[in-house]
């Protein structure tokens, strides 16, 4: 995988599994001891400012990397289990991957403060 990835790509990784108390210092803070980081990045819900669990660090150099995903990836903190790997873009080749899912049928929905009156039938007809 990583051999098919250009060296700009082959700095940028992807964390997953962060707990939700990490901010970015931490992060930048755990990643820097494998070499200079350009960019550190925690994804968080637009609505909340909450972290959603994963982030990205992008190295000035690509060896860092390397050291960084051998180290890192399956180190357990907190009540969570690094995973770290290189961050692929998103094309063709791995989009169907990347779409949560592919039919309706492969999705819930939560849908809460309904009247408790609805039934079934109810719920069928609006929606």
């Amino acid at each position: 995988m990583a051999d098919k990835l250009t060296p700009e790509q082959r700095k940028k990784l992807m964390i997953n599994y962060l707990p939700r108390s990490v901010d970015v210092n931490q992060l930048k803070a755990m990643f820097e001891k494998y070499g200079p980081v350009a960019n550190a990045h925690i994804v968080k819900n637009t609505v909340t400012n909450e972290s959603k669990g994963y982030g990205f660090i992008t190295f000035h150099d690509e060896n860092a990397s390397v050291g960084a995903i051998g180290e890192l990836n399956g180190h357990q903190m907190e009540d969570k289990r690094l995973r770290v790997a290189y961050s692929t873009p998103i094309d063709d080749n791995n989009r169907a991957k990347a779409t949560p899912a592919a039919s309706s049928d492969d999705v819930n929905v939560y849908i809460a403060n309904l009247p408790k009156t609805w039934d079934e039938k109810e719920l069928t007809a609006r929606f």
